[in-house]
């Protein structure tokens, strides 16, 4: 069984669409074998008896999911249900339940999952792609959240620059720590940096790579008085050499993996960016949403 949703298998074309079966909702699947043990994707609470379920979802097992994410410049809360259809539930109803933990079993050769919630959900509108459909008061939306290849906007936080002063210099610094030891530190952070590039990167002579991602350019930075390295996947230089001019707003999306004592530099990956803010880009989705589903 895959344990990551990987595959959108139903597309919403109409916002006026009637959602009579399982296969009119923009569902993910998750390939597997009936009798299959189906393993939670999140963390939250075993719904005892959700509200206004269609019928086409019935026999579903639901967690209540609680996530976190950043928008307009703030952290924010997204509480919504994640519904799985094509299973028994074994989990009791109501019982706190681990993402890993077993939820239930299949009675299909594959899972269908949705996410869903009374809202339009900013964080929601960020990992889908596709239109949600409203039924009985509710708007269901494809579940991107637990797609490795979907673009999660919100959950990069705006870069402090006080937060991450202070994890530099507490780095890189030895008057910062009586028990400062040189080496690189190893730590896992989502930045959103907004700033200006004054020159494009470069393309490496020699392959690199960040947690099994290939890195095909780089460049140097300074931000804030910090020193920042930062990493492009393949095409990423096509792209920016297509879309940005030097000196223009930019926004990056950085996955900061360590920080270099002997070099005072931060290591990161950036895992995409974008010429607005990531606000500008969700509220786009959410007007065409409005606009489109009544």
């Amino acid at each position: 069984m895959k344990k990551l949703l990987i595959t959108l298998a139903a597309f919403c074309l109409s916002a006026s669409l009637f959602a009579q079966t399982a296969n009119d909702f923009p569902y993910g699947v998750k390939d597997t074998n009936p009798g299959a043990v189906i393993a939670a994707d999140a963390t939250g609470t075993v719904v005892k008896s959700p509200k206004k379920l269609p019928d086409a979802l019935k026999n579903s097992g639901v967690i209540k999911v609680t996530d976190e994410y950043y928008y307009e410049g703030k952290k924010c809360t997204s509480e919504y249900e994640l519904i799985y259809f094509n299973m028994n539930v074994t989990a009791k109803k109501g019982a706190e339940i681990k993402s890993g933990e077993e939820l239930g079993t299949a009675t299909e050769d594959t899972i269908k999952l949705l996410a869903r919630t009374t809202t339009i959900d900013p964080y929601l509108v960020s990992v889908s792609n596709t239109l949600p459909v409203k039924v009985n008061g509710y708007y269901y939306f494809f579940p991107g959240m637990l797609a490795n290849n979907t673009m999660k906007y919100l959950i990069y936080e705006p870069l402090n620059v006080d937060n991450v002063k202070w994890m530099y210099e507490h780095t890189t610094n030895p008057e910062s720590d009586e028990d400062w030891t040189p080496g690189v530190s190893i730590f896992y952070w989502k930045l959103l940096m907004e700033t200006e590039l004054s020159a494009y990167p470069k393309k490496l002579t020699k392959a690199s790579s960040f947690r099994g991602v290939g890195i095909e350019s780089s460049m140097e930075i300074e931000y804030e008085g910090m020193k920042f390295s930062l990493g492009f996947q393949k095409g990423f230089l096509d792209y920016l050499l297509d879309e940005y001019t030097l000196g223009d707003k930019i926004y990056l999306y950085i996955d900061v993996d360590s920080v270099d004592a002997f070099s005072k530099t931060f290591n990161c990956y950036v895992r995409d960016f974008s010429l607005i803010s990531p606000t500008e880009i969700i509220q786009k989705r959410i007007d065409i949403v409005k606009e489109r589903v009544k």
